[in-house]
Formats: structure tokens, C-alpha cells, sequence
């Protein structure tokens, strides 16, 4: 495997760019597998192995310095579809995950901290329409906001929302953003 991926902002990984230093911790939940190793752009992409603790949770820590960094999980799975195989698997509950075939999670540190949101949300006091007026889209943003014949994206879509209002749809549900084995 190599590092040559980028983020879907366009910015470079950087190895860290600033003094600040902390111990994050990174853990994927996946308790009927035997084995779990963590990949990533900071120690070019040599295997660590993760430790499972009872709660079914594997555990790994790295002490990185401020910047945005690379990184995934293998897995020697136990699933029905992929039966004795190690799998490469983008950290489910990240916030960020590359376009690319070879997906990894990227993982941003500010102040010594994992940053898990840099948004502040909007709008809190807008309340939600009653059950009974309540029009709910159910959205794939990939086929929704398809533009020049590629794959949609979030930005395409809010392009498209004052339409959706116009047909008087007040509530979007999105569907899952990434791809997974199985239905």
C-alpha cells in the first residue's frame, strides 16, 4: 500500500506542522474478528496491531502533532461474505473519508486533540414542522446532485435545495454516503 492519497479537499496530508503533540486514541468496534491492525500515513503505512478489550472494542494510540493524517483498519474478517480475509476498512465513525478506490478515514489534529467537528451548527431555534405537514426526501446525494455525468456531491446538492422546497419537501433524509458489502 502507499500513501499517495489525498484528501477530498484537495489539501495535502502533512506529517504534523506545529509543537502541539497528543496521544490520540483510535479504536474500531468489530468484536467477532480475530485480528485488527491499523494503517496509517504516519508510520507509512506499516501494520500496527490494535489490542481488544471485553467490550469488543480494539484499541491502538499514536502520538501525533498538529496536522491532518491518513489512516484505516485491517481486519482478518470473520463475516459470512469474506470468511478468513484481511480486509482493508475506513474508520466507520469518521468524519472524513477520501474519494478514492483505496478509501481511509482522515484524521485531523488541532491543539494536541483529535478535531471531530470544525462546524458550529445553525438554526437550532427553526423548529420542525408538525407529523402531520411534515414532507420527508429520502436522498442518495450520489444520485441526486449528479453533475457532468459524476457522482453528486453534498455541495451539488444544496445548489438543488430551493427546488426541493418548491416541490414542498421540508425534511431531507440522506442515505448512507459510502458503499458497504452485502444489501
Amino acid at each position: 500500500m502507499t500513501a499517495t492519497l489525498t484528501p477530498a479537499s484537495g489539501a495535502e496530508a502533512t506529517k504534523g506542522n506545529s509543537q502541539n503533540k497528543g496521544l490520540i486514541e483510535l479504536a474500531l468496534f468489530a468484536p467477532y474478528n480475530e485480528i485488527v491492525e491499523l494503517l496509517a500515513s504516519w508510520n507509512d503505512w506499516k501494520p500496527t496491531p490494535m489490542t481488544k478489550g471485553e467490550d469488543g472494542w480494539w484499541r491502538t494510540k499514536a502520538e501525533l502533532a498538529d496536522g491532518d493524517y491518513y489512516y484505516k483498519f485491517r481486519v482478518k474478517s470473520l463475516s459470512f461474505f469474506a470468511m478468513g480475509k484481511m480486509l482493508e476498512a475506513f474508520d466507520p465513525y469518521a468524519l472524513q473519508v477520501t474519494d478514492e478506490a483505496s478509501e481511509a478515514a482522515i484524521l485531523k489534529v488541532r491543539g494536541g486533540e483529535r478535531a471531530w467537528v470544525e462546524y458550529e451548527w445553525k438554526h437550532d431555534e427553526v423548529p420542525l414542522p408538525v407529523n402531520r405537514d411534515l414532507v420527508i426526501y429520502e436522498m442518495h446525494i450520489g444520485d441526486f446532485a449528479t453533475k457532468d455525468g459524476k457522482k453528486g456531491q453534498f455541495k451539488d446538492t444544496i445548489e438543488k435545495l430551493d427546488y426541493l422546497r418548491d416541490l414542498g419537501i421540508n425534511c431531507l433524509e440522506l442515505l448512507p454516503v459510502k458503499e458497504f458489502p452485502g444489501n
